[in-house]
């Protein structure tokens, strides 16, 4: 933890209540000693998801995602583990710089600053606007509301050389705090400084703290570049954010997010209702982007220009979509090359039409296949078959299935059958393969297992059994006089006597309602999935095992502690050493003769 001292965390976990962060995101409801409500990481209908206020941790038994206040807002928020401190200080109104380390203080002072600085700036460019009416007109050709205009904070920079930097000069900045900021720039000889932007419409760029973090810039006229932005820098980093959040939105999984390219984009579909948009700051999306939208959203719907660049960006970012559990379509607007044109265009109702109409990741894939090739051709129709049918091996759905394969057929002009025959062969040469990969992966499991001792196991297995039922748990903690050798099990088995004593069976969904998540989150993991139907006469035996693997154990115990004596030479000590020898000997042979006795029963 470079930035700050390790005792920050402590800092953050005693001084917030997670129930209060996690509610900001999920509705939760009282169940005996924990709180539940529906998962924010994957979709469901019925709520698997808990808090405990005791243990201060959540869990999910549908997703398995979990940890604490930290680890919740590092998921929900796509942070990493300092920003994720930092978004619960802001947000809980808690001082972290008294944890800062010298350098870091610096640092962080020198941030928060930069962060002043964009606001000051943002407001300067707000006012210019204001104050020039050629600049507000060209917004308002562009069918832009004032509304939508002040709520995403657009402003205007002026044609002047130096106007910023003598506003923030005013207000009390240095020189090396102002050029830090990418705001301005030091002229090739290094004299005087200059604005970096001018006589451009100002679009100031938001982080997910609601922090202006850079700008995006773009020419009155047909000025080129038209957009400028905002240079890389340790406060500004295009990869992670996204143009859109920041602002009031109003988040819900269920909700459909649309991704977009451009600035003008997400604010025209904004002033139209569209609240969920979003621009990645590049030419395509990156990981980080991709991995923050699948969090918050379970639909997407790309709305990328539909020239060649667009649908690139389109396909390069689909890998790292299909990594999530997110739902993918792709608008297709004909006659104007984005959202903001067509809606000039067109008008909002038609937009919605075609948003409604939006294609499914499978036809726009199949879609993509068909470009440059001449399905008159026999060769080319067996090329768009076969890569056709390597995407919709993905498909669980067999209507789904079903319904494409026909319509592979109209396209292709091949009976839906013959295509189904040549679907089915490569099917199942691909569970040839994931066959092959799980006998693998199974016996790479065992050997992990197999570093376990046989007492664990047998004591794990016993366990399992006991909550299979209340009779299995009242013969097994009966038979054991001393509970089990492992502390692990012997307090569960206390947690489990508890929950017994007014329940009849183990049940998860009970136990989560009156047990601490963190007792309930142990006994699930020797909780089997099928049901155990076991003798009591089966059950002895295994209990008989872990006799033996006990007495084993012992005599290994002490014939290493024998061997070690042995190593004494000195004649003092050579008495004491064989009449310790002597009674190791004696006690060895108890456990042998129990050993063998065991054996004939």
């Amino acid at each position: 933890m470079p930035r700050y001292r390790e005792e920050v965390k402590d800092y953050i976990l005693n001084n917030v209540d997670i129930e209060n962060v996690v509610s900001k995101y999920v509705t939760l409801k009282r169940v005996g000693a924990n709180l539940k409500g529906l998962c924010p990481f994957h979709s469901e209908k019925t709520p698997s998801f808990y808090v405990s206020k005791n243990w201060q941790n959540f869990h999910c038994f549908g997703c398995s995602e979990g940890g604490d206040v930290i680890s919740f807002i590092m998921k929900m928020e796509n942070l990493d583990f300092i920003s994720a401190l930092e978004f619960i200080a802001d947000s809980n109104g808690l001082d972290m710089s008294q944890f800062l380390d010298e350098n870091a203080r610096k640092v962080d002072s020198r941030l928060s600053k930069v962060y002043d600085i964009n606001l000051c700036a943002a407001k300067y460019f707000r006012d210019n606007l204001k104050a020039n009416s050629f600049a507000e007109e060209y917004l308002s050709d562009r069918g832009m509301s004032k509304e939508v205009i002040s709520a995403f904070g657009l402003g205007y920079s002026l044609s002047s050389w130096d106007g910023l930097y003598k506003h923030l000069k005013v207000k009390g900045y240095s020189d090396d705090e102002i050029l830090y900021s990418k705001l301005v720039r030091l002229s090739s000889n290094g004299t005087t400084i200059h604005d970096t932007f001018r006589n451009r419409i100002m679009i100031p760029i938001f982080d997910n703290r609601k922090r202006v973090v850079g700008f995006g810039a773009r020419s009155l006229g047909n000025e080129m570049p038209k957009y400028i932005n905002s240079s890389e820098s340790d406060f500004f980093k295009k990869s992670k954010i996204l143009y859109g959040q920041g602002i009031s939105q109003n988040i819900s999984r269920d909700k459909q997010c649309i991704l977009v390219e451009g600035y003008m984009d997400v604010i025209k579909l904004n002033q139209f209702g569209f609240t969920n948009v979003f621009a990645s700051m590049g030419t395509s999306l990156t990981e980080e982007q991709a991995h923050e939208l699948s969090r918050k959203y379970k639909n997407l719907l790309f709305a990328y220009d539909m020239d060649d660049a667009g649908r690139k960006a389109i396909d390069r970012s689909l890998p790292l979509l299909e990594k999530h559990d997110i739902e993918i379509k792709v608008l297709e607007l004909d006659k104007a090359k984005d959202p903001d044109e067509y809606i000039n265009k067109f008008g909002i109702e038609v937009f919605k039409d075609c948003v409604d109409s939006a294609i499914d990741l499978y036809r726009y894939k199949i879609k993509r296949l068909k470009e440059g090739l001449d399905l008159k051709n026999a060769s080319d129709r067996r090329v768009f078959i076969d890569k056709s049918i390597e995407y919709l091996k993905q498909l669980e759905d067999g209507v789904e299935l079903s319904l494409y394969i026909q319509e592979l057929s109209q396209e292709t002009g091949i009976e839906s059958s013959v295509i189904m025959t040549e679907y089915n062969k490569n099917k199942t040469a691909s569970h040839r393969v994931q066959k092959n990969q799980k006998v693998l992966a199974e016996s790479d499991k065992v050997a992990k297992v197999n570093t376990k001792t046989k007492l664990y196991l047998l004591e794990e297995k016993l366990f399992s059994i006991c909550l299979s039922s209340k009779e299995n748990f009242d013969f097994i903690s009966e038979s054991l006089s001393n509970g089990f050798k492992h502390q692990e099990f012997s307090l569960a088995l206390l947690t489990l006597k508890e929950y017994y004593s007014s329940m009849e069976n183990f049940s998860l969904n009970e136990a989560v309602d009156i047990m601490d998540l963190r007792e309930v989150l142990f006994l699930d993991k020797y909780l089997r999935s099928e049901n155990v139907e076991i003798s009591n006469s089966e059950i002895q035996k295994l209990l008989i095992k872990r006799e033996q693997e006990i007495c084993l154990e012992n005599i290994a115990s002490l014939n290493s502690e024998l061997n070690e004596l042995l190593l004494y030479n000195d004649t003092e000590s050579e008495v004491q050493a064989r009449l310790k020898q002597s009674e190791i000997i004696k006690e060895r042979h108890f456990f042998s003769t129990l050993l063998d006795a065991e054996k004939l029963i």
